[in-house]
């Protein structure tokens, strides 16, 4: 970062930590303005709709960092999704583009005002505060620049979706299916009785990257948007279907999730196969990588669906070792070196840079510490450590994981 760019941040840091501190009044300011523009456009609402505040939420927090990096970062990346999931619900209740964007030149009134008043009422220098103005306007146009199309285009495409016939009998088909219901498949080319791969894809460009991975593995697929800004697909496999199969994470788009679920056979595989995936899903939206196979997440997703299971892994298996005095590495850490390297004592000196008879050492205290030798739980303490790491990870509190996970899977009624 340059000299004159780190001056420019340390300007603007404190005055978007200020109006973080007010992000509830903020956000509660921003749905009473677009609540007033509902009533005034015809409408009458008492409440907000349930994903506005969400969106106005993501929109906000997303500002305040594109404003701190001065347009430079990616920012945008962190944002569409809850943006994209609302321009959607919008196209679905049947009102036009037009009140949507104009609710969207509203909410960044509101927020540029408060903003102007931190930086006029805050302790700087003119020439610093024309500085950290010109920076500020600078970031929010290259953010608008890049949301209003982007929720444009997704308002357009639920509605050309909605207009589509043909989807309609898809999604029909699909939930006989599912359903395990009988149903004729006439008209709709993808052949139900073959063998299946079950995706879901969530996240801006889920669709496209499904089409990709499918071109890529050269197979038929059929693929169903879903509300929330998630994808169904299946793809048309024949032979062994393998996690090498898939193509190079990389190639997928950054902010994109696809869950995969194993290879089955015939319309009853076709309903499994999906479930399986939805099942991965729910841990896919917690990690970093963009492709996450059923199989290598099976023993995470009960702990995920339950909060009480969840907690108590983590509170049996690692909080006797957060509570240990040791430190440099913790006995957490220790633990967690043991696993990365497949529970091999002089791998894990090797991890944990200390020589091999430290190494047992620190996992000797770490048995003493759990009343139990490591082999006794092997896989509770390693599902317990997966869950401390999703914790860690996520972009909002363990307690919210199920809430959110459900949404980017889908798993609401089509």
């Amino acid at each position: 970062m340059s000299e004159d760019a780190a001056l420019g941040k340390a300007l603007i840091g404190p005055v978007c930590d200020r109006l973080r501190e007010r992000l509830a009044e903020l956000e509660g300011t921003i749905l009473g303005r677009l609540e007033a523009i509902d009533r005034a456009g015809g409408g009458v609402r008492s409440v907000a709709p349930p994903g506005r505040r969400d969106a106005v939420r993501a929109c906000l927090e997303v500002a305040l960092i594109a404003i701190e990096n001065g347009g430079r970062g990616d920012e945008m990346q962190l944002v569409p999704a809850r943006a994209v999931v609302e321009a959607r619900r919008v196209a679905e209740s049947g009102e036009g583009v037009g009140p949507m964007l104009r609710r969207y030149v509203a909410g960044a009134g509101v927020f540029w005002d408060l903003f102007l008043r931190e930086v006029l009422e805050g302790e700087m220098g003119e020439e610093e505060r024309a500085r950290v103005l010109l920076e500020a306007s600078a970031a929010l146009v290259s953010m608008a620049a890049q949301l209003l199309p982007l929720v444009g285009a997704a308002h357009a495409k639920e509605v050309a979706r909605r207009e589509d016939p043909r989807e309609e009998r898809t999604a029909a088909v699909v939930r006989a299916l599912i359903d395990c219901a009988p149903v004729a498949t006439d008209g709709i080319p993808y052949d139900f009785d073959g063998t299946h791969v079950g995706l879901v894809a969530a996240g801006t460009g889920a669709q496209r990257a499904v089409r990709i991975l499918a071109a890529e593995l050269g197979c038929d697929h059929l693929c169903l948007p879903r509300p929330h800004g998630v994808v169904w697909a299946w793809l048309q496999v024949g032979g062994l279907f393998e996690t090498k199969d898939l193509p190079d994470a990389n190639r997928i788009e950054r902010g994109v999730r696809i869950a995969v679920g194993e290879e089955a056979d015939g319309r009853l595989g076709f309903r499994a196969t999906h479930r399986q995936a939805q099942a991965a899903m729910q841990v896919a939206v917690w990690q970093r990588q963009p492709i996450t196979r059923y199989r290598d997440v099976l023993l995470l997703v009960p702990a995920i669906q339950d909060a009480s299971c969840r907690d108590a892994l983590i509170s049996v298996y690692l909080e006797p070792l957060e509570r240990a005095p040791e430190k440099n590495p913790t006995l957490k850490e220790t633990l967690e070196a043991y696993f990365d390297s497949e529970r091999n004592t002089s791998a894990t000196a090797a991890l944990l840079r200390v020589d091999r008879r430290t190494a047992t050492s620190r996992l000797r205290a770490v048995e003493e510490r759990l009343g139990f030798p490591i082999y006794a739980h092997t896989a509770e303490l390693e599902i317990a450590l997966r869950l401390d790491r999703l914790r860690r990870q996520g972009p909002e509190a363990l307690h919210d994981l199920h809430t959110l996970s459900m949404e980017a899977t889908g798993l609401e009624a089509i």
